[in-house]
């Protein structure tokens, strides 16, 4: 998704109202357009490989060996499968994944210091995150099981909480009660969904020279797709914007500045609610509570009052509403679904997305239809070289070998899952937070391989101590008792079950006879003799290479 996280000279002017220091600019390279007309993808994946492409982007797993029979057999059963998976109850936290690389709340680094919920709450810092990260991810799942309008996501009066954010945010969350449910706000702030929820704009903050700027972009990058970041501007001399009176006086007058700040100021005066600085050193958790009699601060810090792109506005009482309006916002929607699904930049392998969209608007804008549609999409399906292999995201890979072993690889101090949470590996395994790395690796690294292969030495090793102990409900290695070697009677059994992994992990059959067997069989053979035991530690070290194979780490 690189379009969501090129910066242009744009970057400067923005970056600048956050702090007056001189930066440097530099060229930016215009993308290269690789146009990928519909007509010209002609040819489709295996079945068996598209409803592995299907199931990970629906559910966050492969499919059984069952459905992969049942889909060989019959490949027009993939519109049975689709229309299941789309009401598993994975797919709210599939969307939930996907939409985490538009709103960054998982990774992404959180204004407010939490010190005192710390104490209040009896958790960690990254405990807590760990629960505030959720709230408009949950929202958006909510929207999609529920088949409510996407314009819910920036018009509902309710939101999400768990008893964690029950305690923390002033919301109706029953007593006694535990998980995921919704909830409204108490303290009387606008009923504009998303917009309206205190764990967004902790994270989305504002520096105190930066006048709520960031979440005016943030409102318009993720809502509208419509990056103040990626416009083009004439760099500003440093001089100019030195100093705050300078780069006041730049924003006003300085065409360069004016081209964005005549929109994006008055969107940014939407959000004086939230505002909580000098008041936060009397009252600590001044930044739970929407604050609507700092709503008209703007007149004082920038005399700019709220408008929307030219339109008038009372404030955030109205935003959600405009945002709903604007004909951006469900193309928006579409083209960041179409980018999460196909792990491409639309601007850069652009199609037509214009059936998409009438799909969406056909369906009353609801999320599972468009979804529907863009896995039916011929360049979803096609084996063109653009669209056939996609990397997986770190939370996908997380969430494939969790299904594939029972491995669940968490933090010992926050409970978190290593590959989503700030306290874990998400940036070195290849994601990006739109802080300190911008942009998720498209290709392998040497930090996601090291990741890789870190985490499929554990789950192997948790596979194989579960199945080697169990008398029933073994997770992979159900044909062998661990006795077998390649020169004994029990080489066969060794063969089914490598055909079986084989089929599990990457949905391929292969022949008892092929070369994938030869070649497992003498990595088998070779642990043992290095380690000088056979049983199950030479299966642990074949099932480990197996999980940081290339195609299971793309698709």
């Amino acid at each position: 998704m690189s379009r969501r996280c090129r910066r242009s000279a744009a970057a400067l002017v923005l970056a600048a109202c956050a702090e007056p220091t001189l930066l440097e600019s530099r060229p930016v390279a215009p993308p290269v357009e690789l146009v990928v007309p519909r007509t010209e993808i002609t040819h489709r994946l295996d079945p068996a490989a598209l409803l592995s492409r299907v199931s990970l982007d629906l559910r966050g797993v492969r499919p059984t060996v069952a459905e992969l029979d049942l889909i060989e057999a019959d490949p027009e059963q993939l519109d049975t499968f689709v229309d299941a998976w789309l009401h598993d109850p994975r797919f709210g936290e599939r969307l939930a994944d996907l939409f985490d690389d538009v709103w960054s709340t998982r990774t992404g680094n959180y204004y407010p210091h939490f010190d005192v919920l710390e104490a209040e709450m009896g958790l960690t810092n990254d405990e807590l995150v760990g629960h505030f990260a959720e709230e408009p991810l949950r929202m958006l799942s909510w929207i999609a099981e529920h088949d409510l309008p996407y314009d819910t996501f920036v018009t509902a009066d309710w939101s999400m909480a768990d008893e964690v954010l029950g305690a923390v945010n002033p919301v109706d969350y029953p007593p006694g009660v535990v998980g995921w449910r919704q909830v409204h706000y108490t303290d009387g702030r606008p009923a504009v969904g998303v917009l309206a929820t205190n764990d967004l704009w902790w994270l989305h903050g504002s520096m105190a020279n930066n006048l709520n700027r960031n979440r005016a972009n943030t409102v318009a990058r993720a809502l509208l797709c419509d990056d103040f970041l990626e416009r083009e501007v004439p760099a500003l001399d440093g001089e100019l914007v030195g100093s705050p009176e300078g780069l006041a006086d730049a924003i006003r007058t300085d065409p360069a500045c004016v081209s964005c700040h005549e929109t994006l100021d008055p969107l940014a005066s939407h959000f004086y609610g939230y505002w909580w600085y000098d008041a936060a050193a009397v009252a600590p958790r001044v930044y739970t509570v929407y604050h609507p009699e700092r709503e008209g601060l703007w007149r004082e810090l920038t005399g700019v009052p709220p408008g929307y792109f030219g339109k008038p506005s009372r404030g955030l009482v109205d935003l959600g509403h405009l945002v709903a309006a604007d004909p951006r916002f469900p193309r928006c929607f579409v083209e960041e679904s179409w980018e999460l699904l196909t792990r491409t930049d639309s601007d850069v392998v652009p199609v037509d997305l214009e059936p998409l969209a009438r799909v969406f608007e056909e369906h009353g804008r609801q999320i599972r239809p468009l979804f529907r549609a863009v896995v039916h999409d011929p360049a979803y399906q096609g084996d063109d070289e653009r669209f056939a292999r996609k990397r997986v995201s770190p939370s996908l890979l997380s969430s494939q070998i969790r299904d594939l072993t029972g491995y669940s690889w968490t933090s010992a101090a926050s409970g978190r899952d290593l590959l989503e949470s700030p306290d874990g590996y998400p940036l070195l395994a290849g994601g990006f937070d739109r802080d300190s790395v911008q942009t998720p690796a498209q290709t392998e690294t040497v930090t996601s391989v090291l990741v890789e292969q870190r985490l499929a030495d554990a789950a192997a090793g948790f596979a194989l101590e579960h199945d080697r102990l169990a008398t029933a409900d073994r997770v992979l290695f159900a044909l062998v008792d661990f006795s077998e070697t390649p020169e004994g009677a029990g080489r066969d059994r060794m063969v089914a079950q490598i055909r079986f992994l084989h089929r599990r992990l990457f949905g391929r059959t292969i022949a008892a006879d092929g070369p994938e067997v030869a070649a497992d069989l003498a990595y088998w053979s070779a642990v043992r003799d290095a380690v000088g035991v056979g049983g199950a530690a030479p299966w642990a070290a074949l099932l480990s290479l197996l999980l940081r194979d290339p195609d299971l780490v793309t698709y």
